[in-house]
């Protein structure tokens, strides 16, 4: 992912790192929450360490595959699977030559020891996504299309439904709070008062 670095002096401003996209199969929500929780870690590491610091990592880190690939090896190094990065947005409709901008197609290169480049762009109130693959590695990138398509509908559908309560609420529900054990009280016993029936 991409990361733009504050304060950078000269040269290039933005750090590539690592995450982790969620664990297979899991819902689109748990993705989303273990996406939202990784790249806050990974912003929260390049504020605890110098532009400088970062930069030299992303330089290391892929340089190697680079250089790999340049001296003809068959199988490169792979940094992760996909380098997934959001450059810029157009706010509001936009107009060339008096025609609206109904499309904004973000290119991109797909970089040593990567297979996938997806890069997204907003236009208004809408998202341009554009996937970039290297052939043989990507055969049906119009399938993965219409899957990301396919996920973003089941999100909505999980962010509109009620929020369920968890699987420990629920089993603890299910169990009924015993009743505190009630005393018993001896009580003396009675004394039978023996009566003389009259017979009439």
């Amino acid at each position: 992912m991409p990361v733009a670095l504050a304060g950078a002096s000269g040269g290039n401003q933005i750090a590539v790192l690592q995450l982790a996209m969620g664990k297979p199969g899991s819902s689109a929500l748990q993705r989303l929450a273990a996406i939202r929780k990784e790249t806050a870690r990974v912003k929260a590491a390049v504020k605890a360490n110098s532009s400088e610091t970062v930069m030299l990592y992303t330089t290391l880190v892929h340089a190697l595959p680079t250089l790999l690939e340049k001296v003809g090896l068959k199988r490169p190094l792979s940094v992760s699977n996909l380098l997934f990065s959001n450059p810029f947005g157009f706010e509001g409709k936009c107009y060339l030559m008096g025609a609206e901008v109904e499309l904004a197609l973000p290119m991109s290169v797909v970089a040593a020891g990567q297979m996938l480049n997806v890069t997204v762009v907003t236009l208004g109130d809408t998202l341009q996504i554009g996937f970039l693959g290297i052939p043989g590695a990507i055969d049906r990138i119009d399938e993965l299309a219409q899957c990301t398509r396919d996920a973003f509908d089941a999100l909505k559908l999980e962010l509109a439904a009620p929020a369920q309560p968890s699987a420990r609420a629920v089993k603890s529900a299910g169990k009924r709070t015993p009743k505190p054990p009630t005393k018993r009280i001896s009580r003396p016993p009675t004394k039978r008062i023996a009566r003389n029936r009259v017979a009439a």
